[in-house]
């Protein structure tokens, strides 16, 4: 199968798949899952808001977001400071403990680390509140991870509808009788390739929808003329969380819809909406990556000094990269979809600067994880070809030729 780039959909919340489903599945028996004894649970509990719980053990680790307060204005005495954006408790283990820390990330995409506890079973902490970061107080406490059931409740219902021409359904079926995915697989029956991959599923009591988009690049497209491209389709149980607990929703009849493909050259079928947000995610990967290869590019040149100073210099210059896509470069998008309502053109700006946040996030953390390796390696790194090969590598998904 071919390597697949998922791109982050903003409007959207999760997923769904196609070609009707037969609704007399059985479902197995609720059966007891063998529980590792050193998996913990770490629960965040904030005043007036039910616990968050954080699954955590030697195998994985977990996050969940804090909410922050209101800036009060004038509050900062240096408006040019990075200001809080989102907080959150990050939990792993750390030899017969639990280490938890307490993360921001500012708006200027640098994540820092404030404070961290380290806590065993049973222990609780109170933590005061944090007027500097507008952290309200919170409890943190570890307990050991109850044994899991699976869950008996049956899961939504699938049927399939496909809006491209281009694109044959094959398959489309559940992986197994008790699996909450489906699998999909589909062939391209234009001699052109395709990019990206629009999957959609509203939701029947327009709760929310939700959705996936798979792309590649040209230089490795999602699925080349004539190919087969399987995915996966995630249905997650639908439902509510209460002080109970979580309560699931009685299953539906749901539809994945084909929404849109990209071709290679630019020309879509399907939805021309779904059209123009792929369009304008990939214009705020591309100028975001334009950006990072300059500074890339500019720190091989920079043979002279240290190799750590010239990651320092680079860290801080991609942290200063701004979000910000152009509206001239969003109207050559507009330009191609004239049939987009006003509310839509609106939001593509949105959706191209959400990208080009999470391209910037991508690269720096592929900085930081070049500094943790050679942190850890006792012969040393070579920067020069980390540079290199990074900047091949960002050409790759700028679409550089």
């Amino acid at each position: 199968m071919r390597p697949v780039e998922i791109l982050p959909i903003v409007s959207m919340v999760v997923l769904s798949p196609s070609l009707c489903l037969s609704s007399s599945a059985r479902q197995a028996p609720p059966r007891p899952r063998m529980v590792d004894p050193s998996e913990y649970v770490v629960q965040v509990t904030v005043p007036g808001r039910l616990p968050m719980e954080i699954p955590v053990s030697r195998q994985g680790s977990g996050a969940a977001g804090l909410p922050l307060g209101r800036r009060v204005a004038g509050a900062v005495a240096d408006p040019g400071n990075p200001k809080p954006e989102t907080a959150e408790v990050a939990a792993k283990m750390d030899g017969e403990m639990v280490r938890v820390d307490l993360n921001l990330a500012f708006d200027n995409d640098r994540k820092e680390t404030v404070a961290t506890y380290r806590l065993r079973e049973g222990e609780t902490i109170d933590v005061a509140a944090l007027s500097n970061y507008e952290i309200g107080s919170f409890t943190i406490r570890v307990v050991l991870a109850k044994p899991l059931v699976e869950d008996p409740t049956p899961t939504d219902q699938l049927q399939i509808t496909n809006n491209v021409p281009s694109l044959q359904v094959l398959r489309f079926e559940k992986a197994d009788a008790s699996s909450t995915s489906y699998q999909l697989e589909v062939r391209n029956l234009s001699n052109k390739d395709i990019l990206c991959v629009d999957l959609y599923i509203p939701d029947p009591e327009n709760h929310g929808s939700s959705g996936q988009r798979a792309g590649g690049w040209k230089r490795r497209p999602l699925i080349k003329s004539g190919e087969v491209w399987k995915t996966d389709v995630s249905n997650g149980r639908s439902g509510r969380t209460t002080s109970q607990g979580f309560v699931p929703q009685p299953p539906r009849v749901k539809t994945l819809i084909v929404r849109a493909i990209v071709f290679d050259d630019g020309a879509y079928e399907g939805d021309p909406e779904a059209a123009a947000e792929i369009e304008a995610m990939r214009l705020g990967q591309k100028v975001t990556y334009l950006k990072a290869i300059d500074l890339l590019e500019g720190a091989l040149r920079q043979g002279d000094r240290q190799p750590a100073e010239v990651i320092q210099w680079l860290q801080e210059a991609v942290y200063a990269i701004p979000k910000q896509v152009s509206d001239d470069l969003l109207d050559g998008i507009i330009s191609r979809f004239p049939s987009l309502s006003d509310g839509v053109r609106s939001s593509l700006k949105f959706q191209a600067e959400s990208s080009a946040r999470t391209t910037k996030q991508m690269v720096i953390r592929q900085i930081e994880m070049f500094k943790e390796s050679a942190t850890r390696s006792s012969e040393g790194t070579n920067l020069h070809d980390w540079l290199a090969r990074t900047i091949a590598e960002s050409q790759k998904h700028a679409d550089v030729q």
